[in-house]
């Protein structure tokens, strides 16, 4: 499905659930990202990003996600699997997914934080929708279906030329992004169609990849 400029985007933050971010990483410095890649630049619509890597400040991860709490719960560590059905990634299927679904409008980086977390600094590209946005309960959630390329039917609704999903969290003790992907799986969201980057925002930050910060 090709992306359509502005409709995704429209129709999220009609209901305040996805958000643009900027260009310009945070951080940069000559380090490979492997032994052949440099570098990664991308585009997400009319949105041109750069990955790079750098050695993070010691001040990154606390910066980012400094509102985490140690205790368990709600800080628990994660299994490997979020779902079944459900790909759980490392970084380099990211940036793949970067380079192809994103670029192609197929697919869309889906961070799954309360906006508090995502507005300190997200992956380059990602869109926000926080995952209580994707309980049942919430009223909002069909138009949020919708804008992720679900069509509703008289039999209910049809996922065919739905976005791909690349959802991620704060990191592998973080509940977020498993909680939203269980939330758009009992929406009837199909499995095959979700991929899941469990090391999240600690994990990226982690390696001295590039961060942006949220537009506005």
């Amino acid at each position: 499905m090709a992306l359509k400029k502005g409709s995704v985007v429209r129709g999220v933050l009609g209901v305040g659930m996805l958000a643009a971010i900027a260009a310009s990483p945070c951080l940069a410095q000559d380090l490979g990202i492997t032994e052949t890649m440099r570098d990664l630049s991308f585009s997400r619509g009319a949105t041109s990003f750069t990955i790079t890597r750098s050695l993070p400040a010691d001040d990154t991860d606390r910066a980012l996600t400094g509102a985490l709490t140690p205790s368990c719960p709600p800080s628990c560590i994660q299994p490997m699997q979020a779902a079944p059905g459900v790909t759980t990634v490392a970084e380099l299927e990211v940036l793949d997914f970067m380079a192809g679904p994103v670029s192609l409008g197929t697919g869309l980086l889906v961070d799954a934080r309360l906006q508090e977390w995502f507005a300190r600094g997200t992956l380059p590209g990602a869109i926000s929708m926080p995952y209580p946005a994707l309980a049942a309960d919430n009223s909002f959630l069909p138009d949020i279906l919708q804008a992720l390329g679900a069509v509703r039917g008289d039999t209910g609704w049809n996922f065919d030329n739905a976005f791909d999903l690349l959802v991620f969290g704060n990191g592998a003790s973080s509940d977020m992004a498993p909680r939203a992907i269980a939330g758009l799986i009992a929406a009837g969201f199909p499995p095959a169609k979700l991929r899941w980057y469990r090391a999240g925002l600690t994990g990226w930050t982690a390696l001295g990849l590039s961060i942006t910060e949220p537009a506005g």
